[in-house]
């Protein structure tokens, strides 16, 4: 097994509309707080490659997916189920594709990133060492840091997971993840890659090659504090992280196999009086954030202009690792906590990582109980992500279905 790592900065210039926040806030950049960088881990064994990919921005576009994937199969012969793209869901980060209100696109910026992801691809894979150790490391954060904003009372996933990679003549490498949105910095005009940048900031300064992975974050933040304290809070959030990997780990077999599987994302049937009185409805009341009438407005024109009676489903895959045995899965959702447990439990496995917002992101999966208290990602994120609402239920029959599913694709390749 052979291991290597790659990665190049996708620091936009400033004056790009940040993403995140609130709708229509014009949130342009006026400096850099930190840079923000595409991160690829690179596998080998028994002549397969495969790569694991973490971009510094809030969600990636189809069009810079399959621009990257173009490039890896033209200059690696890499297939694209071989390749993992994820994001750290930064809010502080420029917008890769237009959601609606949430950030504008700067097609200058964005025509840059597809090469920029392939570079730090091909240097990864590139730098390929043999690997000496692999060893896993699950850690509860021993400070609460997060809260689930959905619901007070739903689960917090508070665990950390690592891998280790020890490789010959060559840095360790270090996969960290955890689960909570990317907003400790707040609505600010700095560029960020917030607490994920200082988790891999201050793994870098211990001598590792990191790269962090954002788990089941939809319902998760960062537990609020003054403006003032954002800062300090951070950087505790990020050094609290790093310390899951000072705790008892496990080794791992040196093995390294994955796959995509298919599946489809069950929409509610809407009719175009449906899609109307919809529109209407968020005009009429006030939205959280505010603004959301207007962009209800152009959800209502765009999904009227291309109305399918027909549309019920939606196609989407998941890409998956398996890393010494533990899973590495990564859904195109802001996927919320209880649909990662769902998945854990159908693997018999709480080690595995299910991560969220893969590739271009879907919306959010929102759980039944969202759907019932008519909260934000159940009633007005779908005018955001510019999609038909998903049927309700759907998170948790995914978070069942897919884990058996994974499970079934990890005792074939055994």
């Amino acid at each position: 097994m052979r291991a290597g790592f790659g990665k190049a900065e996708i620091t936009p210039p400033l004056g790009v509309e940040l993403a995140g926040y609130g709708y229509y806030l014009g949130r342009t950049a006026d400096g850099v707080l930190d840079p923000l960088f595409a991160r690829a881990a690179a596998f080998e064994q028994d002549g397969e490659r495969y790569l694991l990919v973490s971009c510094d921005c809030l969600g990636l576009s189809q069009e810079i997916v399959e621009s990257v994937e173009s490039v890896l199969l033209r200059d690696f012969c890499m297939p694209a189920d071989h390749i993992t793209l994820v994001s750290i869901h930064t809010h502080t980060g420029p917008a890769m594709k237009y959601h609606g209100g949430c950030g504008n696109v700067s097609p200058d910026y964005t025509r840059t990133v597809p090469g920029k992801i392939a570079e730090a691809c091909r240097v990864a894979l590139n730098d390929l060492k043999e690997v000496t150790g692999l060893r896993f490391f699950r850690q509860p954060i021993r400070k609460q840091w997060a809260y689930n904003r959905a619901c007070a009372e739903n689960p917090v996933d508070d665990q950390t997971r690592f891998f280790r990679i020890d490789r010959q003549d060559a840095p360790p490498m270090l996969l960290a993840s955890y689960a909570c949105h990317a907003v400790c910095q707040g609505s600010i005009r700095g560029i960020s890659a917030d607490y994920p940048g200082r988790v891999c900031a201050n793994l870098e300064e211990k001598g590792f090659q990191a790269l962090y992975l954002n788990g089941a974050c939809g319902d998760i933040d960062p537990i609020r504090c003054a403006k003032e304290e954002r800062p300090a809070r951070l950087r505790g959030f990020a050094d609290t992280i790093c310390q899951g990997m000072e705790g008892e780990s496990v080794s791992l077999p040196l093995t390294i196999s994955g796959g995509q599987l298919e599946d489809k994302l069950k929409l509610q049937q809407i009719t175009p009086e449906d899609i109307r009185r919809m529109a209407d409805a968020a005009n009429e009341q006030e939205t959280d954030p505010p603004g959301g009438g207007r962009a209800a407005r152009a959800w209502e024109q765009e999904m009227l202009e291309t109305y399918d009676p027909n549309k019920t489903e939606e196609a989407f895959h998941v890409r998956y690792l398996a890393l010494g045995g533990v899973l590495i899965a990564a859904l195109p959702f802001e996927t919320y906590t209880l649909t990662g447990m769902l998945i854990r439990k159908a693997l018999g496995d709480d080690n595995a990582l299910v991560l969220g917002c893969a590739e271009e992101m879907m919306g959010y999966l929102p759980t039944m109980d969202d759907y019932d208290r008519g909260s934000y990602a159940s009633r007005d994120a779908f005018f955001l992500y510019r999609r038909i609402p998903t049927l309700r239920g759907e998170a948790e029959r995914l978070g069942e279905e897919l884990g058996k599913k994974l499970a079934d694709a990890l005792k074939e390749e055994e």
